[in-house]
């Protein structure tokens, strides 16, 4: 089989591509979501954060301001906790709902928006315990597990730096104004989804282009395996006029 997969030199089919394709058979890296959300998210926050901070720093002041006319009844709390719940709901809502749909676009964008039912068949050879030490110590494991230390280290690395440039914020050393301190926390936030995203788009383009080229080697055919679908399809193109004779 491996001397077969040596000689496989002839670029493939479209019937080999779809099949493969419906099998799940097909270039994908899963870092291409995780920028799709960290962007998504990145794009909301930028957006929802300012109209949302606004609308409690007026209350906070609405609050303190007239603290000597603010009576703790069970009314008063409980408009305080709506619009607490409701300020969070229009913070976080759209959050995860950009992060969820960026997440299945770009894995939509991966397949193609097609349905690879095949491959959720022959769940029985994944519980082979020979295959799964296999796949477990095969090349593939390994690339994975280079990812997977990459990843680690870019996380490690900005957490690093981000920590460096947050330690050195004037806002440690000087009074600051309180408006100061949630404009430093969200800017913080904000350099450190950029920063991600940025490195992770990196490391997502080298993989699926890794993938690809992968996949694609692992789809060429033989001379032989040209000529046999070659008759098998003419042969499906004569079997019908037969039939009607």
């Amino acid at each position: 089989m491996a001397e077969d997969r040596e000689n496989a030199t002839e670029e493939p089919s479209e019937k080999r591509l779809s099949e493969a394709h419906e099998k799940g058979q097909f270039a994908q890296a899963p870092e291409i979501q995780l920028v799709a959300g960290l962007v998504a998210g990145y794009l909301v926050l930028l957006a929802v954060v300012p109209a949302v901070s606004a609308k409690m720093l007026l209350f906070a002041s609405q609050v303190l301001g007239h603290l000597n006319e603010f009576q703790l009844t069970s009314e008063a709390v409980t408009g305080a906790i709506a619009m607490g719940f409701s300020s969070i709901c229009m913070f976080l809502i759209p959050l995860l709902l950009s992060c969820m749909l960026a997440g299945i676009l770009a894995g939509g964008l991966q397949s193609g928006f097609r349905l690879t039912m095949k491959a959720f068949e022959n769940g029985a050879e994944k519980l082979d315990i020979v295959q799964g030490f296999q796949r477990i110590f095969s090349a593939a494991a390994l690339v994975k597990m280079g990812l997977d230390f990459i990843k680690l280290i870019i996380v490690g690395t900005l957490v690093y730096i981000s920590l460096q440039e947050i330690l050195s914020d004037p806002i440690f050393f000087t009074p600051v104004p309180p408006v100061r301190l949630g404009e430093f926390i969200f800017g913080s936030a904000m350099a450190m989804i950029f920063r991600l995203a940025m490195a992770m788009s990196a490391l997502a383009l080298i993989h699926y282009i890794y993938q690809k080229a992968k996949v694609h080697k692992g789809m060429k055919m033989t001379h032989q395996e040209v000529k046999d679908e070659s008759k098998q399809a003419q042969e499906g193109n004569f079997f019908p006029l037969e039939f009607k004779k």
